[in-house]
């Protein structure tokens, strides 16, 4: 391998994956974080509250238009923790 340049190795690939800490299903004491049902009032609101955000990412260009079909499907999953 050749000595790093500017702090980096060539031909070394950065992890592309990152981490999230779900929101509690319930209120607990070792969680002091809102769980979902306390910050949407439905599945409906969470969704239009994901594709909202969405949507400022992608005219930001943080965000792909061609994944918002994906991550409303995963919105729609994630809103079944919701009543």
């Amino acid at each position: 391998m050749e000595p790093p340049q500017d702090g980096l190795r060539r031909r070394e690939l950065c992890s592309l994956t990152g981490t999230f800490i779900p929101f509690p299903r319930e209120r607990s004491d070792a969680d002091s974080r809102d769980p979902l049902s306390d910050r949407y009032a439905d599945s409906e609101a969470y969704v239009a509250a994901v594709k909202r955000a969405s949507e400022g990412l992608i005219a930001d260009g943080f965000m792909l238009p061609d994944d918002l079909g994906y991550v409303l499907d995963r919105a729609r999953e994630d809103s079944a923790l919701l009543p």
